[in-house]
């Protein structure tokens, strides 16, 4: 279960990343600019667009607001970026788990 769970940490910061970069060069921001705007280190920036670390509630809410988008908008789509197998090996589909029925107790 924890490699799983690493495996969709990884393919969370990667999205989140990824997403940040698009947004952050498509207002023609620099990563600087962006810290200065946000109150957000440059070089956090950077580690969360590179996907080197997934970044927090507070600094994504402090970029979101900086780019002006609502934290909704910022994570909008991202759950299509991650892998399906991994979301459903840390959050397996209630057809998939074994429910206890009174037999088992």
């Amino acid at each position: 279960m924890r490699s799983q769970q690493s495996a969709l940490s990884r393919a969370l910061a990667n999205a989140i990343g990824t997403r940040l970069r698009t947004i952050r060069n498509s207002q023609e921001l620099t990563m600087v600019v962006l810290a200065s705007l946000s109150g957000v280190d440059a070089a956090t920036i950077s580690r969360i667009e590179r996907g080197r670390m997934p970044g927090t509630l507070e600094s994504h809410l402090k970029l979101s607001r900086a780019l002006g988008l609502t934290l909704a908008a910022l994570y909008a789509g991202l759950e299509v970026r991650l892998p399906q197998t991994a979301i459903r090996d840390v959050f397996p589909r209630e057809s998939d788990v074994a429910v206890p029925t009174p037999a088992h107790w």
